[in-house]
């Protein structure tokens, strides 16, 4: 099995995330940090993926504008 790839290229776009191809070549994202219980209530997750990465970019971009995202700015 070979190892995750990780997408240097969408790392700046999303400095928040860990983004990363498996080694199924499915595209994911995972957070830096964790989330508290009120994030996540929120509706805020920690780690999501996407068919292909254009799904994964508008899951991201998603999760960006969460209300609890703004609060926390």
């Amino acid at each position: 099995m070979s190892k995750p790839q990780i997408l240097d290229d969408l790392q700046p776009v999303f400095p928040d995330w860990v983004i990363w191809r498996s080694s199924a070549g499915q595209p994911w994202a995972t957070r830096r940090r964790h989330l508290t219980d009120d994030e996540r209530n929120l509706g805020l997750v920690p780690t999501i993926t996407g068919q292909d990465m254009q799904q994964l970019v508008e899951a991201l971009r998603e999760q960006e504008r969460q209300p609890a995202m703004s609060s926390l700015t």
